[in-house]
């Protein structure tokens, strides 16, 4: 007797179609929730790296020593004071004497927006950063 049952050895084309277009789904959201982490974590790593001036900054305002922004030949003495005019340099000290420098947060896809020393002898400052879609605001209580 012969058998008339077709043997399916493969996928039909629409089968095929189906499965490309559910995984084209799944890796374009996988996609756009990689990116999201990463903008997350570079987020974190610029506050993190403002935060941890805290210490150093304290340390400068009981030596009586001013926020440096950078050392520049136009400004005083070859010092930039932080103020509206100077934001803060990476790699460049914090303070006169001081071996803690200003994180490089260009690494991170971020720059300085302002640093303003408001007032030393309460021991309250603000360091701005920003990326241009987010800002890190950071002062002695902490960064947010």
């Amino acid at each position: 007797m012969k058998n008339n049952l077709k043997h399916n050895l493969g996928f039909t084309l629409v089968e095929l179609l189906v499965v490309i277009a559910i995984i084209g789904i799944l890796s374009s959201v996988a996609v756009v929730n990689l990116r999201s982490g990463r903008d997350k974590a570079r987020l974190a790593a610029v506050r993190t790296s403002l935060a941890s001036l805290t210490p150093a900054i304290l340390l400068c305002y009981d030596d009586d020593k001013e926020l440096i922004a950078r050392y520049n030949a136009g400004c005083i003495d070859g010092i930039c004071y932080c103020n509206d005019n100077y934001r803060p340099w990476a790699n460049q000290p914090i303070c006169e004497g001081s071996s803690a420098t200003w994180p490089d947060i260009a690494q991170n896809g971020f720059e300085y927006l302002e640093c303003d020393p408001s007032n030393p002898q309460t021991n309250t400052w603000l360091i701005m950063a920003t990326n241009y879609s987010v800002n890190v605001l950071c002062n002695a209580d902490g960064c947010e």
